[in-house]
């Protein structure tokens, strides 16, 4: 457990701040200048500038992307803080399921998009906590900036020798499979009780991508932050995430903010063979939760069955995640009647959530699940792109 971490108006302040180094704007000492971490932690010509290329398109490196910095004073001597920014030249691989996995540097499953603009800042980080030496390292991020802040917490505790981490994320969107989420919630370095994944209902954003991709911690100790049940891109600018962390939270640490997820889980089997409508219509974070369960229940049953899927799957010979979910979907549906029944409820809530009628005659073919799958990702990819212009 470690013992000094960062408030969540600490944690939210420096990801905030972290933006106003995109492509060299000002320096870290005059971003944080004005600001109270400025106290605790050397944001000064010491500090180091992470840069990376953010585009699988124009391969452009961007300065400020990011930084690291020693602490100092009697909290946080010894500790480091890293900060990460996010980006809207990755809005492109947020919208759309023709992505596909990358093996992290520990080895797991993550989104090829993030690991690769980590990798063009992954040895700066590693040359800075060789140099410096922290006993813990806080990494912070918000949006685009959290998910990369998770390859950095993964980084970091590789092996035995390296330092604690504290991960801090603000609206970030999912990053890796079930064996990367279960590898950071269970890792001694860091664990359950320090991460502090800070959430918006109605944040689009922190709503996909879907399966394989899941959150850390896993299934439990979220930071959910109630607002409307529908998608607001609104709530995704990280300064309605300072509000809520000030409002909610007067102790000054995560006590109040940290709870469990809303008890939905179970409720995945009948959310998706019930012929009534959803209690929540429309895309929002109870039906995409459910969706996303409900996808899981249908891969377990094709595992169990013995059809080859999984990781192996997702990373042979350049396949998508599109593929690799209309694959098991279209197996499950040709394992029983059962099974076609329930992949079938699937296909119309997802159409019911696009506000589209389900074709009477539709045979659940692999044509027919890739239309459904798509219709759902050009739904939710103008609230997501909203969400994601509004914080650059």
């Amino acid at each position: 457990m470690i013992k000094q971490k960062l408030s969540p108006e600490q944690a939210a302040t420096a990801a905030e701040t972290v933006y106003s180094l995109e492509s060299g704007h000002s320096s870290i000492k005059e971003s944080f200048r004005d600001v109270k971490l400025a106290n605790h932690f050397r944001l000064d010509n010491k500090a180091v500038n992470l840069n990376a290329s953010t585009g699988a398109f124009n391969f452009k490196t961007e300065t400020g992307f990011g930084l690291m910095a020693m602490g100092k004073g009697k909290k946080f001597e010894g500790h480091a803080l890293l900060a990460c920014r996010g980006t809207s030249s990755l809005k492109d691989w947020l919208t759309d399921f023709n992505i596909s996995m990358h093996r992290s540097t520990s080895g797991q499953n993550v989104h090829a998009g993030f690991n690769r603009t980590f990798q063009g800042f992954r040895r700066e980080v590693k040359q800075f906590i060789q140099i410096n030496r922290p006993s813990v390292v806080h990494c912070v991020g918000h949006s685009l900036g959290g998910a990369l802040a998770n390859l950095c917490a993964d980084e970091i505790v590789r092996n035995q020798s390296s330092p604690q981490v504290a991960l801090y994320t603000f609206g970030a969107p999912r990053v890796g499979d079930s064996r990367f989420a279960n590898r950071l919630t269970l890792n001694q370095k860091i664990g359950t009780e320090n991460i502090h994944r800070v959430y918006h209902s109605s944040d689009p954003v922190s709503m996909i991508p879907l399966w394989p991709f899941m959150h850390a911690p896993l299934n439990t100790g979220e930071c959910y932050v109630e607002k409307t049940m529908g998608i607001n891109p609104f709530q995704h600018m990280m300064g309605n995430y300072l509000k809520s962390v000030g409002h909610l939270n007067k102790q000054k640490d995560w006590g109040r903010l940290r709870r469990n997820h809303p008890g939905w889980d179970s409720h995945c089997i009948e959310w998706a063979t019930s012929t009534k409508a959803s209690m929540f219509g429309g895309l929002n974070l109870y039906n995409l939760t459910m969706l996303s369960k409900a996808i899981q229940v249908v891969v377990n049953k094709v595992v169990t069955a013995g059809v080859t899927v999984g990781a192996g799957f997702v990373l042979k010979g350049g396949v998508t995640i599109l593929d690799q979910l209309s694959f098991c979907l279209h197996q499950s549906s040709m394992q029983s009647a059962e099974s076609k029944g329930f992949v079938k409820g699937i296909m119309r809530r997802i159409l019911e959530m696009c506000h589209v009628s389900y074709p009477r005659d539709a045979s659940i073919t692999k044509t027919f699940i890739r239309f459904v799958l798509r219709t759902l990702m050009l739904a939710i990819a103008a609230p997501v792109r909203m969400a994601l212009n509004m914080s650059e």
